[in-house]
């Protein structure tokens, strides 16, 4: 497989963690007070939607770090 796959696997992977973390914020509420409940909701649809570029990036950036590291690594035992 070309490394563009896996980053792109692992970028999508980590966005699926980051909607799946805060949709539990999103529906148990922790704190929250029955007044403020529609702000909440607002705040955690707007920081989910929000947050998925972001942890899209994060994942192909650490994709590509071990890349680069297991690579290396490689090559030194080659060698």
């Amino acid at each position: 497989m070309v490394a563009w796959v896996n980053h792109v696997k692992v970028a999508v992977s980590a966005s699926i963690l980051w909607c799946s973390a805060t949709a539990v914020l999103l529906v148990f509420q922790p704190g929250v007070r029955s007044g403020g409940l529609a702000a909440w909701q607002h705040g955690m649809t707007v920081a989910m939607l929000a947050g998925i570029a972001p942890a899209m990036g994060l994942g192909a950036w650490a994709s590509w770090l071990k890349e680069r590291r297991t690579n290396a690594a490689a090559l030194r035992a080659i060698q």
